[in-house]
């Protein structure tokens, strides 16, 4: 999965770039084939990117998990708080509803 190639580049003043995930409806997002929960420990904090690589053996949706699961701050992340981690698949179907592309 190419990380961001499937979304809008946006150009802001100073001529930074980044990719907009908030202009996909996350509220749409569905969990068809069950979830993992996943308790961070104080370790999961400072390195989530090792999380996402555990569960998904790569680092390309770790944004994503942060929007599912509604993290604003990915540097706001607790020690014992509670990550759901979807299938892979039900990622790549929400791809296809919201943008018309697979990943």
């Amino acid at each position: 999965m190419i990380r961001y190639s499937y979304l809008p580049l946006e150009t802001i003043k100073n001529n930074i770039n980044f990719y907009d995930l908030t202009r996909l409806d996350w509220n749409q997002f569905q969990f068809k084939r069950g979830v993992r929960y996943y308790k961070l420990s104080s370790d999961d904090t400072d390195r989530f990117y090792f999380v996402v690589n555990q569960f998904y053996n790569s680092l390309v949706i770790e944004d994503w998990i942060y929007y599912i699961n509604k993290i604003a701050d990915p540097t706001e992340l607790e020690m014992g708080q509670e990550i759901i981690l979807p299938d892979i698949q039900d990622i790549q179907d929400f791809l296809v509803d919201q943008l018309g592309v697979r990943s």
